[in-house]
């Protein structure tokens, strides 16, 4: 009876451990986005030599085998957010490469998968409120695979509250977006991305929230 019953403990632990952190991920993922998780997830482990290893191996762009297509890496990615959004990641790249800084890595991939995230948001904005809806929601969660991948993993070791209410919090614009609900929908993601900015303390300029269309 006791052995079963630590069967059962070990079980419902297991089952509430998984569902603590969702990691929702719809659709392809970016071969790029796949290597910066793998760089944080190696930074969070402490492999610090790994982690600059595989940055390096993506600084350049690079081709995948498996697509046979032409893939951008970091510095041209870092470039075309630097150029849109005014800030200035490819030198804080090279810089945590050049002087071996993890913590620094870690803000410019963080900041990066951030950008990328509002980047796919804002194209969302762009398109017409008649749109496809399929369509939008396609886009919705290529920006939302980049919180799952990059930014989520973190929230959920060190502020596991805080990830579950921006988890529901993205679950909430997605069902304003289904509904039509436009300014519902921007009101929250408004909310979301400004709690994020300042949990993070990314190191953005003041403009770059006010270039994004989400606002209330």
């Amino acid at each position: 009876m006791k052995k079963l019953f630590l069967l059962i403990l070990v079980f419902l632990t297991t089952c509430f451990s998984n569902m603590s952190y969702s990691h929702q991920v719809v659709g392809e993922v970016a071969p790029l986005l796949s290597r910066m998780e793998i760089i944080l997830r190696m930074i969070e482990a402490g492999k610090k030599d790994s982690a600059f290893r595989e940055t390096e191996e993506v600084v350049e762009d690079f081709h995948n085998r498996e697509l046979a297509l032409h893939e951008e890496g970091l510095k041209t990615t870092m470039g075309r957010m630097d150029k849109k959004f005014g800030t200035d990641l490819q030198t804080s790249l090279d810089e945590s490469i050049a002087n071996k800084q993890v913590d620094s890595l870690q803000k410019t991939l963080q900041t990066l998968g951030f950008l990328l995230m509002l980047e796919k948001f804002d194209a969302l904005q762009e398109m017409n409120k008649g749109s496809n809806l399929e369509a939008q929601k396609a886009i919705f969660w290529l920006g939302r695979n980049y919180f799952s991948l990059i930014i989520e993993p973190t929230l959920a070791k060190y502020d596991p509250a805080l990830e579950l209410r921006m988890d529901r919090l993205l679950d909430r614009a997605l069902y304003r977006l289904e509904d039509g609900r436009w300014d519902e929908f921007r009101a929250a993601m408004s909310e979301f991305l400004n709690e994020m900015t300042e949990y993070f303390g990314l190191s953005l300029p003041p403009s770059v929230l006010n270039k994004s269309k989400i606002s209330n």
